[in-house]
């Protein structure tokens, strides 16, 4: 599963708010993957981490690029630190 544009779009929002993009990684998967449950879900989901800190959120990718408001907000509010 190609991850570039959203790996593209990852390093611009973390650019824009001032943090290092090297410290990022970002990985796009599906919800059945992710978790670990009965229920399969083919569900695209984004999965953001700072390598640095550790810390790791899942997004929903939706249509475009619709996990980089969340992400962002996320990001602004110290989620990643």
């Amino acid at each position: 599963m190609s991850q570039q544009p959203e790996q593209d779009a990852l390093q611009r929002a973390v650019a824009q708010v001032g943090y290092l993009h090297q410290d990022f990684s970002v990985e796009v998967t599906t919800a059945d993957q992710l978790e670990c449950s009965e229920q399969s879900s083919k569900a695209k989901m984004v999965i953001v981490r700072n390598e640095v800190t550790k810390a790791w959120h899942a997004y929903r990718r939706g249509r475009g690029q619709a996990w980089l408001d969340a992400f962002r907000r996320d990001l602004t509010a110290g989620a990643f630190n």
